[in-house]
C-alpha cells in the first residue's frame, strides 16, 4: 500500500514539473517573439546582417526576385541566365538559358507559381518556378523589357519597354490586355503595382511618374518634381504612398491616393539605382550608382543607416523576403549579398 502510494506521489510531483517546464518554455518563446515584434525600425536597421555572398553570374546583376514563400531567391543577368537560390542555404537550385541578350528584370506570382523574365531580346519568358521548365513567351514590339510587376491578385503582368510604352499582360490567357502609350515621349524604365492591384504606376526617362487603372489603362495623374529619369518605384504595403528614385540623387515620397508630394530624400552622393520596402512597412532601404545600401524610416523619413563596402559597383536590384527575415542586394558587380535583418 506505501509503496503505490509513494509511486503515485513521484508521478504527481514528476508530471508538476514537466508542467512549470513547460510554461517556463512557452513564457521564454512569447517574451522573445515579442521583443522582436516590438523592435522599432532603429533597432531592426541596427541588427541587420551579411550571412553570405552568392557568386555564380559571370556578368553584371540587373534585378531579384523573391518567391512568397520566402524560399526561393531569382536573380537575372547581363550573362543572358536566370538563376534559382535556396534563399535560406545559398545554394544554387538551377540557371535558366533562354533569353538571346542580358536579362533586365524579374518577377514573381503571388502564388509562387509562376517566374517572368524580361531583357534586352524584347522577349518576356515564362517559367514554372518549381521545376525551371518555359511555360510560354510574350512578344511584342516596344523595345527593352526594363521591368516587370505581377498584380497581387495574380491577373495582370505589366511590363515597361524602351519603346515608350507598358504592355498589360492577361496571366490566364496569356493575351495583351492593353498597351499604355499615352502622354509618354520617352523610354519606361520602371513599373509598380499597388496591393489591391487597381493602381498601375510607371516611371521612366521623361522624370515623370505616371499612374494608371489597371483594369482599364486609363491615365489618371502624372507626377512630376524629380529632375531625372526615374529608376526605381515600390508602394507601400498599406497602399498610401509611392516611392521613387532617380539619378537626381533623390528618393521622393509620394500620397498614392492625391499624388501629393510629401517628402524629399537626399538620399546617394550618385544616382538612386534600386529601392525596396519592408513587409511591414516600416524600412525603406535603397541602393546607389555608390555601392552604398542605405536604411530608412519610411515614416519619418530618417535614415538610419548606411551599409558600405559589400558591393564594389551600382546597386542594381533590392528585395525583402516575404517573411520579412532577408534583405537580398545585387550588383553591378556580379554579386548578390544576403542580409538577415534581426
Amino acid at each position: 500500500m506505501a509503496k503505490a502510494v509513494l509511486k503515485r506521489f513521484i508521478s504527481l510531483v514528476l508530471a508538476a514539473l514537466a508542467l512549470i517546464l513547460i510554461v517556463w518554455v512557452l513564457g521564454k518563446f512569447n517574451n522573445q517573439s515579442a521583443q522582436v515584434g516590438d523592435l522599432s525600425p532603429e533597432e531592426i536597421s541596427q541588427k541587420i546582417s551579411l550571412v553570405q555572398t552568392l557568386t555564380g553570374h559571370s556578368d553584371a546583376i540587373s534585378s531579384i526576385a523573391i518567391s512568397a514563400d520566402s524560399e526561393t531567391l531569382v536573380s537575372g543577368s547581363h550573362d543572358k541566365t536566370v538563376k534559382l537560390w535556396d534563399l535560406k542555404t545559398g545554394k544554387l537550385l538551377r540557371t535558366l538559358e533562354k533569353h538571346q541578350e542580358p536579362v533586365l528584370s524579374l518577377a514573381i506570382s503571388p502564388n509562387g507559381e509562376v517566374l517572368a523574365s524580361g531583357g534586352v531580346d524584347n522577349t518576356i519568358n515564362l517559367w514554372s518556378l518549381k521545376t525551371g521548365q518555359p511555360l510560354n513567351t510574350f512578344s511584342a514590339e516596344g523595345g527593352w523589357v526594363t521591368s516587370l510587376a505581377i498584380s497581387p491578385d495574380g491577373q495582370t503582368l505589366a511590363s515597361s519597354r524602351t519603346g515608350n510604352l507598358i504592355n498589360l499582360w492577361n496571366m490566364k490567357t496569356n493575351s495583351l490586355n492593353h498597351t499604355l502609350k499615352k502622354e509618354i515621349s520617352l523610354p519606361v524604365t520602371s513599373v509598380a503595382i499597388n496591393p489591391n492591384s487597381q493602381i498601375l504606376a510607371s516611371g521612366g526617362s521623361d522624370n515623370t511618374i505616371r499612374l494608371w487603372y489597371l483594369e482599364t489603362g486609363e491615365l489618371f495623374n502624372s507626377l512630376k518634381g524629380h529632375q531625372g529619369w526615374i529608376t526605381a518605384l515600390a508602394i507601400s504595403p498599406d497602399g498610401q504612398s509611392l516611392v521613387s528614385g532617380s539619378i537626381d540623387t533623390t528618393i521622393r515620397l509620394w500620397n498614392l491616393k492625391t499624388g501629393e508630394q510629401q517628402r524629399t530624400l537626399r538620399a546617394h552622393s550618385y544616382s538612386v539605382s534600386s529601392i525596396a520596402i519592408s513587409p511591414n512597412g516600416e524600412l525603406l532601404v535603397s541602393g546607389g550608382a555608390d555601392g552604398e545600401i542605405r536604411i530608412w524610416n519610411l515614416k519619418t523619413a530618417q535614415r538610419l543607416r548606411t551599409l558600405s563596402g559589400a558591393h564594389s559597383k551600382t546597386i542594381s536590384s533590392l528585395a525583402f523576403s516575404p517573411d520579412g527575415q532577408f534583405l537580398v542586394s545585387s550588383s553591378a558587380d556580379s554579386t548578390i549579398n544576403v542580409w538577415q535583418t534581426h
